[in-house]
This record gives structure tokens, C-alpha cells and sequence, in this order.
């Protein structure tokens, strides 16, 4: 996240890990060295002077000190090895401090390690050199992710990096297989470095995940490696060191940047205390505090973090690159939280504190914060003989003035009246603009001559070269406003549907919209009725809608939404279409609408796909699981396995609802979380959320011992998450036996005792744990805990109260509690 902030710490790091050996070199004070007089970092003038340097992007006199040092060494000493590890850190902060990529002076901060490597393939210092070639390797991977923020979409820069950190981490594991190789468990200089190299794959991983788009599988599996072994380290090296802080600092990212913010939280709060509350004022410790708060949308409490620190003067405060963006953070937060209509203030905010970040942190931090604040960048451009028009662009290009030139073709496009003599200047203004970088303008004027001769053969293709244009353009601007390209492709969709311009803009269209998770308004688009459609078009729009539903936050709308796009006007359409359609509302409505719906349903004339006509029989009939025996999916596409999920989560929403099918549903879900697992693998794993509905449905189908030890299993793995206790809980209490309705009872009891008494938690699982002591025929212990609680913990919402009436009352008749 904040790379550039790492990148002079590591340099330090390194100069301190790699250069201060046991018997001549104390640690660097930013790996938890003690401190001295003021003026002195370390007990070493010549490294503390190489630091200063350093800080000071004093970079040439560094190099000039280093190689001095350098040319008056023995290549076989340790002085020669340390002097070498500083010039070659110096040169790869060099290399990472430019705003562009240049190879040569990668190639310059490893040139130093390998002479000297070369030169003594023995050299006592070997492992600290190969681990300094590493850490190049590293810092190319630093540049190229702060590059992709700048620059998402660039496959070059994602290459580099991609490599860069492969790289690397083999160096270190390579580097570790050889100290743990040598058993030398008592050397404490290489056990140091083994530690080190470990913080240093931490980072790696880390910075991996920043080489793929946020939230992609391989962006996920880098931050999970990440902290995985983050915590491996971390528990081999003693708490309360500055080597700890770096490691649990990268771990709180990672969690961070895999949607975990409360795990991130609950580390900061336990580290605080910790501490004794000391160093609370710590700006990396407070920057990553905040970005937890931004991360769990608690805007006010990372506001408040930044005004104590900050004030009413932030550019007078302590600077910390890591806390500066985290201040841009929250003001871009801010600005998404109020309408666009009244973010003028804010923006202006933005600006400034981004002229603050390059004052006090250098203009690469400063880079790395528009890369998150360019928003929303946009802009507008602007006939006679158009033969005299075209030579006078020709005349202007000669003259090297594309400007010119374009405006000139741009005026003959417009002034022209034949259709293909205007298509003709307008492609040739294009592709004059593009080269004068005046992207808007060609844009405009391939759009507005393609519209004007829409008729003619060639308009499709030249309204379509638009859209690639501008698409070339955004790739350029994070975070640019999409609007202008989906505008562009609706319109050749929709003023061109039968050519293939058209046919790719629609396909082009949808995937925006289904990255942007519009998923209804790409159904829209994937089946329009403003022309015959193909069943292909339905069947794109029938499995978008499934998408749609599945994240809608008013699933019966969207679902209703669904059904009329997909019948009303339909009967316009082919046959084959209208019968795509008819399949498209029967798949949506046995996948997502409850069972009176489906018990409506009559026998359909066309066949359905083979899940959905066994789920269909089985919702609208007496429950019987036969109806998916010797089923098995047919296909592992990501799209089917969903379905599978849709219909598993389906059931269980009719279980929930009707205790009567549930032992028959309960053993369907179970063979079809049989046959979903044997199709995908990752499925079959243990995150909570399959274990507890493996639980539920065994507890369903009557085998609830096993449902019981599932739920066991997961509290024991996580003790004291109230959370997973109510899902065991509420799913014994789902079970028709009386030994699991009992276990049900005692979880809301032992729920409510790790809550705070008379909370409105604790009167939920109290009430839990009443309401089934009634339906095991335990009312008098019912009756005891309603009077009880009415007596010491009377409630004072009166809802809560009336409903210990009611279980009052109905203990006191015996009857059961619905």
C-alpha cells in the first residue's frame, strides 16, 4: 500500500542488517539498536553518515564516499563486503527514486555484489551479498507496484515486477536452505540474517499482491502467503523488537488488503496493551490504526486519529509518508461519502494536502497519492473546400505541428458532405490527434462522423475505432470515470446491432458493467428487444440475472426485475428465443423464489436443464431426495458451480422455513455439497462458512452428532467467537432431537455469559435458550429463567420485555414455542 514510505526505511534496514556484523558493527537503531548522544545514530560515523546521506537523497556523494572506501579495502575483508552492500544500496535507491523504469540502473546497483563475488566466489560475507542482490530485486518489485498504481492495466510493468519478485524470493529461500544447512543454530549473526531475509519474503508477497487487480484470486494468495509467513517469523523473534513491529506492520497490511479488518484491529488493540499504552502516538502505528478504520467504513474514528495527530495545521505536524496517505485516504473517503454536487471543498482539500505529501515526502510519495486520487478527469475539445483543408494539414504535418494538422482534418471531416470522404478525414484526424496526445478530440470526432453517415458501410467500425481510443487513454488514468466509454459502446450496440461493430461493442459493454458489478444493466444490454435475439443473447442475460440476484440487496425486486425483462415482448421474438426465455424466468424463479410460487408452476413443454428440472420436482413435491439421486454436474464452469451454490442456498432457505421438509432436504444438500466439492475442489475447504452449512444439513438429514462435532470442531478453532457459537447454536436448535435441542439450549447459555449482562445480546441468546427448554418439555426450568431474568434483568426496551411474557406464558400452558 504505502511502498515508497518502505523504501528509504529497507535502504536503512539493510545498510544496519547486512553491513553490522557481531564483532565490528552494532545494529542500525531501525532495527532496535540502542541510542547514544543525539548527533549519533549507531556507534559507526561512517554509516551514520551514509544514512544522513541517504535521507538527504544526497545520492552522488554517497556513491563518491562508498567507492573511496571501496578502493582502499581488501576485497576479501569484511570492510570490503560492508562498503560494497552501501554503494550498492545507494545505487538501488538511485534506481527506485526515478519516476521511470530504467534497467541500467538496476543493472548499476548489482554491479558492485557481483565484481566482488566474482572476484571471491568464497567471500566470507557471501550470504549477506547475495542477500543484498535480493533486496535489488526487491526494490525493482517496489517501483513496479507503485507503478501499476500509477498505471493499472500495464502488462509490461506488471512483468517486471511479477519477475522481479520470483526473483527474489527464491534468492532468499535459497539463502535460508543454506544457513539452515550449515546447523550453525548458534551463530547469532546468521540467524540475524535468517531472520531478515524472512521479513524480507514478507514484503515480497506483499508487494506481489500489488502487481494484480485488487481482490483478483492471485492478489488474494500473495496477501494470504504473506501473512502466513509473516507469523512463522514473527515466532522466532522476540516481541517488543523493532524487527517484530515490521513484521506484524506488514501482517496488519495484508490483513488489511484481504478485507479483514477486524483481525487487523484486534492486533493493534492487543499490541497497545501491550505496551502499556506507550507510543501511541507512533505515526506508522496510527496510519495503520487508520487505515483499519477506513477499511471497516468507521470514518469518525479514523478522523479523530488524524486530528489529534494533525490539528488544525496537518503541514506543521511530524511528517510520516505512511500517515500522510492515509490522511489522503480518509479525505478521498470523505469525498465519496457526500454528493458529488457538494465535493468542491473537499476536492480543493485534496489538492492541497497533495502539494503538502511532495513537500515532505518527495514527489514519488506525492505520485502515489494521485495515482488514488485521480477520480474523475475529464475534458472537451472543439467548414469551405475540404480539399484545401486537407492540404493545409498536410502542410501543418509537414511542419511537425500535429496540433495544427488534426484541427484541419477535423474541420474537413466536419465540413465534408460525402459519407466516405468524411469517415476518411475523420480517421486521419484521429490518428493525427492520438499522436498529438489530443485523445478527447480524436474520440469526438470518429463518434460525431460515424452518427452523422450512419447509414454508410464503413460508420460501425469507425464509431467502434473510438471506443478503442478512448479505452487506450483510460488505461493511462487510474480511477478515470468509465462513463464516456460505456456511452460510447451503448451507442454502436444500439445504432448498429446487426453488424459486427455492433456485436462487439455489446460483448464489450457487458464486461465493463460485470466488472463494475452492474449486473442487471449488462442482462439489459446482453438481450436487447429492440431486435430479434438469438437463445445464446438469453442465455447470457438468464445467467447475469442469476448474478444480479445473488448480490442484490432486495433479492425479490431484482428477482421480479428479472422475470419482466425476460417475458414482456418476448413473444416478438424467434421461437427459439421465446423458449430460451420461458427456460431463462423458470431457472430464476426455481433458484430464487420461494415454494408457493413454485408449487404454481405447471409441467413445462421444454426441456430445462438437468439441476434445475430435479430442483424444480423436488420444491413443488412432497419432499423426496431420490429426485437428485445418481445426479453429478456435467460441467466444472465456474458459472454452473454457482448455480449448484444458488440451489444449495436455496434449499436451505426453504428448510428454514418449513421444518417439515427438512430431513429430505437436508440429505439433498448434502449430495449436492458432495458433488459440488468432486467438481471444485477449492469448495471443500475449511473456511467456516461450507463447514457450518455441512453442519446445518447433516443436522437436517437426522445425523445431527456429526452436525454437533462439526460445530465443535469450528468453536474449538477459533475460542470465544460468539459469532460461529450462535451458528451452532441456531443450527442444533433446527435439529428434531431432543439431545440436540438440549445442546442448542446450553450454547445460548454459555453465549450469554460471555456477554455483558442485560445487553440486548444477552436477552437474545437468553430468550434463545427459554424458547427451546419449551420444546423439550423442560417448562419449569422455562418458567424459572422468564421470572428470574424479569426479576434482577427486567429489560428495559419493551419489546423484550412483552416477549418474556409471551415465553412466560407459554411455558406456563407447556405448549410449544413457534
Amino acid at each position: 500500500m504505502n511502498l515508497i514510505t518502505l523504501f528509504r526505511v529497507r535502504f536503512l534496514c539493510l545498510l544496519g542488517t547486512l553491513a553490522c556484523w557481531q564483532y565490528a558493527i552494532p545494529p542500525h537503531p531501525l532495527l532496535g539498536a540502542g541510542t547514544s548522544s543525539p548527533q549519533r545514530r549507531t556507534e559507526d560515523w561512517q554509516q551514520d553518515l551514509i544514512s544522513v546521506l541517504l535521507n538527504a537523497n544526497m545520492l552522488q556523494t554517497a556513491e563518491a564516499i562508498c567507492i573511496d572506501h571501496l578502493r582502499n579495502s581488501a576485497l576479501d575483508s569484511d570492510v570490503a563486503a560492508r562498503w560494497t552492500i552501501r554503494l550498492s544500496t545507494v545505487r538501488t535507491a538511485r534506481m527506485v527514486g526515478q519516476s521511470r523504469w530504467e534497467p541500467e540502473l538496476a543493472q548499476a546497483a548489482r554491479q558492485p555484489i557481483e565484481q566482488l563475488l566474482k572476484a571471491y566466489p568464497q567471500h566470507p560475507r557471501r550470504l549477506w551479498l547475495e542477500t543484498q542482490s535480493g533486496l535489488i530485486d526487491l526494490s525493482t518489485a517496489r517501483h513496479a507496484a507503485v507503478a501499476m498504481a500509477i498505471s493499472p492495466g500495464d502488462t509490461n510493468i506488471q512483468n517486471r515486477g511479477l519477475q522481479a519478485t520470483n526473483a527474489c524470493l527464491k534468492q532468499f529461500e535459497d539463502i535460508r536452505e543454506q544457513i539452515d544447512a550449515s546447523g550453525e543454530t548458534e551463530n547469532q549473526d546468521l540467524q540475524d540474517l535468517r531472520s531478515t531475509i524472512g521479513q524480507q519474503r514478507v514484503e515480497a508477497w506483499l508487494l506481489q499482491s500489488q502487481l494484480f487487480p485488487r481482490g483478483s484470486e492471485d492478489a488474494i494468495a500473495s496477501l494470504t502467503t504473506s501473512e502466513r509467513e509473516a507469523v512463522e517469523v514473527m515466532s522466532r523473534i522476540p516481541t517488543g523488537t523493532n524487527a517484530h513491529s515490521k513484521l506484524q506492520a506488514l501482517r496488519i497490511k495484508a490483513l488489511i488488503q484481504t478485507g479483514r479488518p477486524e483481525e487487523a484491529l484486534e492486533i493493534l488493540d492487543a499490541d497497545q496493551r501491550a505496551r502499556n499504552s506507550t507510543n501511541q502516538s507512533d505515526p506508522d502505528r496510527l496510519a495503520l490504526r487508520v487505515q483499519v478504520y477506513l477499511a471497516q467504513e468507521n470514518l469518525t474514528a479514523a478522523n479523530e486519529i488524524l486530528q489529534r495527530y494533525y490539528g488544525n495545521q496537518p503541514q506543521l505536524a511530524p511528517p510520516s509518508a505512511d500517515l500522510d496517505l492515509a490522511r489522503l485516504d480518509s479525505l478521498l473517503a470523505t469525498a465519496k461519502s457526500i454528493p458529488e454536487t457538494e465535493r468542491s471543498e473537499i476536492t480543493s482539500q485534496i489538492a492541497d494536502w497533495l502539494e503538502v505529501i511532495g513537500q515532505r515526502n518527495g514527489d514519488y510519495v506525492r505520485r502515489q497519492g494521485e495515482a488514488a486520487a485521480l477520480q474523475v478527469v475529464r475534458g472537451q475539445p472543439s467548414g469551405g473546400d475540404t480539399r484545401l483543408m486537407v492540404a493545409e494539414a498536410a502542410l501543418r504535418l509537414k511542419a511537425g505541428d500535429l496540433l495544427e494538422a488534426g484541427e484541419w482534418l477535423t474541420q474537413a471531416a466536419a465540413a465534408a458532405s460525402e459519407p466516405e470522404q468524411a469517415l476518411k478525414h475523420a480517421t486521419q484526424a484521429a490518428a493525427v490527434l492520438k499522436q498529438a496526445e489530443e485523445i478527447e478530440a480524436a474520440v469526438q470526432i470518429l463518434a460525431a462522423t460515424s452518427l452523422r453517415f450512419r447509414q454508410h458501410a464503413s460508420a460501425p467500425a469507425t464509431h467502434l475505432q473510438a471506443s478503442w481510443l478512448l479505452a487506450e487513454a483510460l488505461k493511462q488514468e487510474p480511477g478515470a470515470d468509465l462513463e464516456p466509454l460505456q456511452a460510447l459502446l451503448r451507442t454502436t450496440s444500439e445504432t448498429w446491432p446487426q453488424t459486427s461493430a455492433g456485436s462487439t461493442a455489446t460483448s464489450w459493454l457487458v464486461r465493463i458493467l460485470v466488472a463494475k458489478r452492474k449486473y442487471a444493466e449488462a442482462a439489459y444490454v446482453a438481450f436487447p428487444k429492440n431486435r430479434a435475439a438469438t437463445p445464446s443473447e438469453v442465455e447470457q442475460a438468464t445467467g447475469l440475472w442469476q448474478m444480479a440476484v445473488r448480490v442484490a440487496e432486495d433479492a425479490p425486486a431484482t428477482l421480479k426485475q428479472a422475470i419482466e425483462h425476460l417475458s414482456v415482448g418476448t413473444n416478438k421474438q424467434p421461437q427459439p428465443t421465446q423458449e430460451a426465455a420461458a427456460v431463462g424466468r423458470m431457472t430464476l424463479e426455481v433458484l430464487y423464489a420461494g415454494r408457493s410460487v413454485i408449487e404454481k408452476q405447471a409441467d413445462q413443454s421444454f426441456p430445462l436443464p438437468d439441476l434445475i428440472a430435479r430442483l424444480f420436482a423436488f420444491r413443488r413435491s412432497p419432499p423426496n431426495a431420490i429426485a437428485f439421486k445418481d445426479w453429478h454436474p456435467t460441467s466444472t464452469d465456474p458459472a454452473e458451480i454457482a448455480t449448484l451454490q444458488d440451489a444449495i442456498q436455496r434449499l436451505f432457505l426453504d428448510g428454514g422455513t418449513e421444518p417439515a421438509r427438512r430431513v429430505e432436504t437436508g440429505k439433498v444438500i448434502l449430495q449436492l455439497q458432495q458433488q459440488m466439492t468432486s467438481q471444485d475442489p477449492a469448495k471443500a475447504n475449511d473456511d467456516g462458512i461450507a463447514s457450518n452449512d455441512m453442519a446445518r444439513a447433516l443436522i437436517w438429514s437426522g445425523d445431527w452428532e456429526k452436525g454437533k462435532q462439526i460445530y465443535q470442531d469450528l468453536i474449538q478453532s477459533e475460542p470465544g467467537n460468539l459469532k460461529q457459537m450462535t451458528a451452532a447454536a441456531k443450527g442444533l436448535s433446527e435439529s428434531d432431537q431432543q439431545p440436540a435441542l438440549r445442546e442448542s439450549a446450553d450454547l445460548y447459555n454459555q453465549i450469554a455469559a460471555g456477554l455483558p449482562q442485560g445487553s440486548s445480546a444477552w436477552h437474545r441468546a437468553k430468550q434463545a435458550a427459554i424458547q427451546i427448554k419449551i420444546r423439550t418439555d423442560d417448562s419449569e426450568e422455562a418458567m424459572k429463567l422468564c421470572r428470574y431474568i424479569l426479576l434482577t434483568q427486567p429489560p428495559q426496551d419493551v419489546a423484550v420485555r412483552e416477549r418474556y411474557q409471551q415465553l412466560l406464558e407459554q411455558a406456563q400452558r407447556g405448549a410449544p414455542s413457534q
